[in-house]
């Protein structure tokens, strides 16, 4: 699921959810409720 891509990329990149959401472009409200 879209979910668990999300997660695990993240991981992979050592990301924290502030981090992802900074890079394309949203809140990390929605990054959470994606994850």
């Amino acid at each position: 699921m879209l979910h668990n891509k999300i997660v695990v990329c993240r991981a992979e990149k050592s990301w924290t959810q502030e981090e992802l959401a900074k890079r394309v472009g949203v809140s990390r409200q929605t990054i959470a409720t994606l994850e």
